[in-house]
């Protein structure tokens, strides 16, 4: 395996010699860093920063902290269920004034309280959609920062700083990869064997005919190579077109065309090893597949499960551990079948979507099926909750965000936790996401920090009881239509957690009173703390009997009470 270049943040700050007032924000900022363990500024701020400034800051965090992979002295990928991830699209940090780049982007990882990253796809397509990938090697030129290119950081040494940025922050890095290209991509024609073809618009399954269209696809492409210089991806698409030949196209995206796995073990192969050349040249640390929702337990119908496992064995066999962590779309409930194939996180849909009654009780029964699953395992699997603050402006959508975040944070404890999945910038409320993925438009950031500060608090606050949440039980759970409450216990102390439930009426949860004396473990609790996170301290409360009285609960709010 070959090891990656380090210290680039050195050499680029050498190149890039920050002025007076620039070093000296970058002091202050990385103080503040070391201080609070991430900055408390909005995106927006961050991602405008001139990257003199940022490298200042990099070089300065390289003094104090190694750029080693965090999970590269792991033996196994248990990490993967104790870690928590956020999306990243580096084409969507950026402002209408300073247009997104890669080394911009590794500033605002500054603000993250996750432990993971997910690259969006970054290498060059057709169009703005990022999925319609036409090659799996080349970085998108239009990433890549013009001030650091200009000393000599190409965008395929950019993106390997932006991997060095997250390690010294203790960040794994993942990338996110799918089994299709665009039907003009290079490996299309350069490797027809790994795709489906059609003849005069007409699909044939069979083997030995499928092999026919791949030596006339091969011979066409070849003439083509030898006649003529300065070709393009079109051209070759015009000569097949003559010939009656084609890519099998998706059915839900015609300019899309899927690796024939299930015809070719050679298109298997290829799908692994492209992860392989992120890892060996990046330094990668994960795979997150995505278009596996629909794989099946059977063969020949497509993606099938053995074809993850396959991969999974593909992606862990360059580790020096086996700690190559995989996860892959697919149904929540399939976790334990998805696991025994090798995949350690199956990711659910990230898309927005309301924090009603049949949300709850979706979430319970996943956290009731994780409990199950994962008891007495060791390498145990999961299902992140994913926290999405939508495609518009909206302050119920950054409401139902911090709900989400909530339950993502104090429900799932011990083997039935579930790692936080947001989308980038949702910790302060950021929306469009989604949208930045097939549009060349940058994040709707929010305008200050202010609405990260209820996220912070709720990380916070989860952070100072991560015993209880590690090692602790769920005892109890209901939820009706205006709320949900649920217990946790370890040791002598309780959690009771409260959550407003999304409702046609809008209406906040009722007064609750709840006992606590039946949960309790030896003695009478000494004391009651209330948490309402608009601050990260909770409210201490006289103890006068073992009844939580629980009132003012605005909708779509929440409480949590530490008791012992």
């Amino acid at each position: 395996m070959n090891t990656p270049p380090h210290h680039l943040w050195k050499t680029l700050a050498h190149n890039l010699p920050s002025s007076s007032q620039q070093s000296s924000q970058a002091a202050e900022l990385f103080r503040e860093y070391e201080s609070e363990g991430y900055l408390r500024y909005s995106g927006t701020v961050l991602v405008s920063l001139p990257l003199p400034l940022i490298a200042d800051f990099f070089n300065r965090v390289l003094l104090m902290h190694s750029a080693e992979s965090p999970i590269l002295r792991r033996r196994d990928t248990r990490w993967m269920s104790e870690y928590d991830y956020t999306l990243i699209n580096i084409r969507a940090a950026g402002t209408q004034d300073c247009p997104a780049n890669i080394l911009s982007t590794a500033m605002y990882l500054t603000t993250l309280r996750t432990r993971a990253i997910i690259l969006a796809p970054f290498t060059i397509g057709e169009g703005p959609n990022l999925a319609r990938l036409q090659s799996h090697v080349i970085v998108r030129s239009t990433l890549a920062s013009p001030q650091a290119l200009e000393v000599g950081f190409d965008s395929a040494i950019q993106i390997r700083t932006l991997v060095e940025a997250a390690h010294l922050l203790d960040l794994a890095v993942g990338y996110q990869l799918d089994s299709s290209v665009h039907i003009q991509a290079a490996v299309v024609y350069n490797k027809p064997q790994l795709f489906l073809w059609t003849k005069g618009g007409e699909f044939n399954s069979d083997k030995a005919y499928q092999s026919i269209l791949n030596r006339q696809v091969e011979s066409i492409v070849s003439t083509l190579k030898r006649t003529k210089q300065g070709l393009k991806f079109s051209d070759y698409a015009s000569a097949l077109s003559q010939a009656g030949l084609a890519p099998l196209s998706k059915a839900d995206d015609k300019q899309l065309c899927s690796l024939a796995l299930d015809y070719s073990d050679v298109a298997l192969s290829y799908w692994g090893r492209i992860f392989e050349l992120w890892r060996d040249r990046y330094g990668f640390d994960f795979l997150s597949l995505s278009g596996t929702r629909a794989a099946s337990r059977q063969k020949d119908v497509g993606l099938n499960l053995s074809h993850l496992k396959t991969i999974a064995q593909i992606v862990r066999k360059g580790g020096v551990r086996n700690n190559m962590g995989v996860m892959a779309e697919g149904n929540p409930m399939q976790i334990e079948t998805f696991g025994i194939h090798g995949i350690d996180l199956v990711q659910d849909d990230i898309a927005e979507s309301k924090a009603n009654r049949a949300w709850f009780e979706t979430t319970f029964a996943l956290d009731e099926k994780l409990r199950h699953v994962n008891l007495g395992r060791k390498l145990k699997f999961s299902v992140p909750l994913s926290i999405n603050p939508g495609e518009k402006e909206s302050k119920p959508r950054r409401e139902r965000a911090h709900m989400k975040r909530f339950v993502a944070r104090f429900l799932g404890v011990g083997p039935a936790r579930r790692p936080l999945l947001e989308t980038m910038g949702a910790l302060e409320g950021a929306w469009g996401y989604m949208s930045t993925l097939k549009e060349s438009v940058t994040l709707g950031w929010m305008p200050n920090s202010v609405e990260a500060k209820k996220s912070n608090n709720i990380e916070d606050v989860a952070n100072y009881y991560k015993d209880v949440l590690r090692n602790g039980e769920r005892l109890d759970g209901h939820f009706d239509e205006r709320q949900a409450w649920w217990i946790i216990r370890f040791r002598r102390f309780l959690l009771i957690a409260i959550v407003s439930v999304e409702n046609e009426n809008l209406l906040p949860p009722e007064s609750l009173q709840i006992d606590y004396f039946p949960y309790l473990k030896g003695s009478q609790p000494e004391f009651v703390l209330e948490y309402d996170f608009s601050e990260t301290r909770g409210r201490l409360q006289l103890i006068t009997d073992t009844i939580i009285h629980s009132t003012g609960i605005p909708y779509r709010g929440f409480r949590l009470y530490a008791v012992n």
